[in-house]
């Protein structure tokens, strides 16, 4: 951890109950993560903005958004109420203490594009 730097390998995210994600084994397509709270306006706004790229026809991008929030079912009904629908999310019970330290999450809810290769090529906010 403490090693996100724009053309570096992204951290793989760690899981509780499954094998971690990897982040480089999508040949052409571009992987967001995005971590948010219910309590973050601006990460929640990603969220949706980024769902609704991911989800035109033809996009090269695949969402993966991390709820922050220990409370899993209010994430999820906010999800349903902003429709939502990324490709994968994950909620903080779900995913590895050191997936959270590795994305430096308490620095506030951020978003990481990783490229086709596995490497970060945006961070936001900075």
């Amino acid at each position: 951890s403490g090693n996100l730097k724009i053309g570096v390998e992204a951290p793989a995210i760690e899981l509780t109950a499954a094998p971690p994600l990897l982040l480089s084994s999508h040949s052409d397509t571009y992987t967001i993560v995005n971590f948010w709270s219910a309590q973050d306006a601006a990460s929640r706004l990603r969220n949706k903005k980024y769902a609704d790229m991911a989800s035109l026809e033809g996009s090269k991008l695949r969402l993966i958004t991390i709820c922050v929030d220990e409370d899993s079912a209010l994430a999820k009904e906010l999800m349903m109420i902003d429709n939502c629908f990324p490709s994968q999310s994950l909620f903080s019970e779900q995913v590895e203490e050191s997936t959270f330290a590795d994305y430096q999450t308490a620095t506030g809810c951020r978003s990481f594009i990783i490229d086709p290769f596995g490497n970060l090529t945006s961070i936001s906010p900075v």
